[in-house]
């Protein structure tokens, strides 16, 4: 045994690559640019489902652009240009138009440089790659108008800064192994509950813990990573970092509006098939209790064991991929063996484990087939049963998602625009067991809105230049709250916290209860002013009818960024 072992594991450290072994950020705008290249027709083997995309997938992407070049739009070529030039080790296999600053002898000549910069690079002929980089943000907040949800603070109106700092390392060794390690610091001034608009400040236990109104640490950490192997046709990963899975403006399946999971994957590229395996740690719900071996007044924290289970199988055929998926919440214990097979049906695992998971299974599809067009939808069912499909009993809980992207306006202007329609039934992401509902740390794992709730979806993208970038959008959402009096004394499936009871009734009807509205209309700009160094903008305005917390108010952010 331990002989094929052996020759297995030398058999894959024989493929031979030409890109550093890393993954792109979820929010870098080159996956703007290949979901471009991709609805023109220009790329055929682009699925912008799951991110991140590894450097290596994006090398093989610009590739194949470069070999189109002259097809493309000047506005496109622009964009384009600048792309090749940062993943030109991916695309060429040489670093010529990298800068190190550690060996540079002209300083201010590799600040204003357009060259992609680093505080230290190193590659040698055995394709190993070695990086240092430094970071820094700081971003103001303005909100107008006072929101009642605010009224525990003395005033809803305020500014706020937010100052985040610290630096990455990352490699590549033979071209197979590679690792990232990304650490920042971060402080504010003015209002603290406008921190929320940085992902670092709001998921931060330690800056959000509070015993009393505004009290907390002024300061907060953010520190993520993974290492990981790939060659030819499989990728193995071990980290903690963003990954979104779904389609459309609003991400159904795995979104970023909960804390980023540390998390164990694998995934499988051959020709026209994929597969990926996702198993990610939670936190669960907590409580306070008294530890018997510490200190008799001491409180302890006690937060159970939850985890999340992902897999996906697809095939990409001509110009149309269709996938079917399995999702699994399951908690109370470190690790199931049942979900950490990969190749399994989770379905009947979590019947066989005596009925106490909650499982979901998924079908989602993008075709192509109509150049600067993309069409795309999924259904999430989080049960079934088909002898009841057309009434409104609980258990026939789904989420639909349709959508079409579309490049149609790229001769006249680099103008791209996406509407999405997305309904989530009643009970859906929740569960009998509250503990086993799709949040982590409270927050929904998927769509932003609480289950019984639909939305409608509309984003314009402008891209004149490379350096320079707009986008708009509206997103309409309606919902049906569940009616609390002292207590809750109506269930329409509307909360993601109170799964069906007994003394429910058996069917739940879209939209009843409680019927809130939410509305939204969002600019943002982002322009490169010099290579690595980022202006960027956002202005909000949102208009939430909520029954518990009903808000209206004006949001202004801008910043700047560096990477050095």
């Amino acid at each position: 045994m331990k002989k094929i072992s052996a020759v297995l594991f030398v058999i894959i450290l024989t493929f031979t690559t030409k890109a550093q072994v890393g993954y792109v950020y979820v929010n870098h705008p080159v996956y703007h640019f290949l979901e471009r290249m991709s609805v023109q027709g220009i790329i055929q083997d682009y699925n912008s489902f799951e991110l991140p995309k590894s450097r290596k997938e994006i090398g093989h992407w610009l590739k194949t652009v470069n070999r189109v070049r002259y097809k493309l739009t000047p506005a496109d070529k622009e964009i384009f240009k600048q792309y090749k030039s940062e993943f030109e080790y991916e695309v060429n296999g040489n670093t010529d138009k990298y800068l190190s600053l550690v060996n540079t002898k002209e300083f201010p000549k590799y600040l204003f440089s357009e060259k992609e910069k680093y505080f230290y690079f190193y590659s040698d002929k055995n394709k190993s790659v070695f990086y240092v980089n430094l970071l820094s943000d700081f971003r103001f907040i303005k909100r107008n108008n006072q929101p009642v949800r605010f009224s525990e603070y003395e005033n809803g109106n305020g500014n706020a800064y937010l100052f985040n700092f610290g630096g990455q390392i990352g490699g590549t060794f033979y071209d197979k192994f590679g690792f990232q390690i990304k650490g920042t610091n971060g402080t504010f001034g003015g209002k603290k509950y406008l921190a929320d608009t940085f992902e670092e400040a709001k998921f931060n236990y330690k800056f959000n813990y509070t015993e009393s109104k505004n009290i907390g640490s002024n300061y907060f950490d953010n520190t993520e990573g993974y290492a990981a192997y790939q060659n030819s046709w499989l990728q193995l990963k071990i980290g903690s970092d963003r990954n979104i899975f779904g389609e459309g403006i609003v991400k159904d399946i795995l979104s970023d509006n909960s804390p980023r999971q540390n998390y164990f994957s694998m995934k499988l590229n051959y020709k026209g098939f994929s597969y990926t395996f996702y198993h990610a740690k939670l936190m669960g719900l907590a409580d306070t209790n008294l530890d018997s071996h510490s200190y008799p007044y001491a409180p302890t924290k006690i937060v159970n064991n939850k985890n999340f289970v992902y897999h996906r199988f697809g095939v990409h055929w001509r110009k149309t991929f269709f996938n079917i998926g399995e999702m699994v919440i399951y908690s109370f214990r470190e690790f199931d063996l049942s979900y950490i097979n990969p190749f399994n049906f989770y379905k009947s695992a979590e019947h066989a484990n005596q009925d106490r998971d909650n499982s979901l299974l998924f079908f989602d599809f993008a075709n192509y087939s109509l150049k600067n067009l993309k069409i795309f939808g999924s259904v999430v069912i989080d049960d079934m049963d088909f002898s009841k499909i057309g009434t409104h009993w609980l258990g026939n809980q789904l989420i639909y998602n349709f959508g079409f992207y579309s490049t149609i306006l790229n001769n006249y202007a680099s103008l791209d625009f996406e509407v999405q329609y997305l309904r989530i039934d009643p009970y859906v992401y929740t569960h009998r067991f509250m503990y086993n509902n799709y949040t982590n740390a409270d927050y929904n794992l998927g769509a932003p809105f609480q289950p019984n709730s639909h939305a409608l979806a509309f984003k314009i993208i402008y891209t004149p230049t490379g350096k320079l970038k707009f986008d708009f959008t509206f997103l309409y959402a309606e919902h049906g709250e569940n009616i609390f009096g002292e207590m809750l004394e109506k269930n329409v499936g509307g909360n993601v916290w109170f799964g069906y009871r007994k003394v429910d009734l058996p069917d739940a009807k879209f939209l009843d209860g409680k019927r809130e509205y939410f509305t939204k209309y969002e600019l943002k700009g982002f322009y490169e002013f010099v290579n690595n160094y980022y202006l960027y903008f956002k202005i909000n305005y949102v208009i939430d009818k909520d029954f518990f917390f009903p808000a209206s108010y004006f949001d202004f952010i801008s910043g700047v960024s560096f990477k050095l």
